[in-house]
């Protein structure tokens, strides 16, 4: 998130792929994009990764350069929080967290954060034989300047990079 989304490299040859990454809507002042992945670990297991994000987000993609300041409270109310320095940054908040089934955070990633818009993220996770099916939908809307259309594609990208990395995380734990 380096205040931009340029300069994503694609993965390599072994990194696991995301079933499904998409950019399903983009106009001058929203966007929506979805990422869709089948993991190897029961629903429980699954959404308890996700509160591990310092531990498969990419530094990459961070204010601070280290994804070890990042955290993800799961628990409404709970943060996905950096810390920076003596300060830090609320990426997105919770406002559901239904343990194994789903989760939905409010807020804004990157440079959208400056936007003045609002974003939703809803993660739903299904039992799907003796794994998961992942499926984030992440939808901004009201952003000024004409950006939605513009960002969609690089918010499509940095998100299938992380959940490629999620996936590699909870396979492994």
């Amino acid at each position: 998130m380096r205040l931009s989304f340029i300069g994503i490299a694609l993965a390599a040859f072994f990194t696991p792929t995301v079933a499904g990454a998409e950019v399903v809507d983009a106009s001058p002042t929203s966007l929506t994009v979805r990422q869709s992945i089948d993991v190897k670990v029961p629903p429980a297991q699954a959404y308890a990764a996700f509160g591990e994000a310092g531990r498969w987000w990419s530094k990459d993609h961070t204010y601070s350069g280290n994804a070890a300041n990042l955290t993800l409270d799961l628990r409404p109310g709970g943060c996905f929080c950096e810390k920076i320095g003596s300060g830090g940054i609320e990426h997105l908040h919770v406002v559901l967290a239904w343990p194994g089934q789903r989760l939905v955070l409010s807020g804004l990633l990157g440079p959208m954060l400056y936007q003045g818009t609002g974003g939703i993220m809803d993660i739903e996770i299904k039992k799907a034989g003796t794994g998961s099916a992942i499926t984030m939908t992440y939808r901004v809307s009201g952003m000024k300047d004409a950006e939605g259309a513009k960002l969609a594609r690089q918010v499509d990208t940095v998100l299938a990079e992380q959940f490629r990395r999620y996936m590699a995380h909870v396979e492994m734990r």
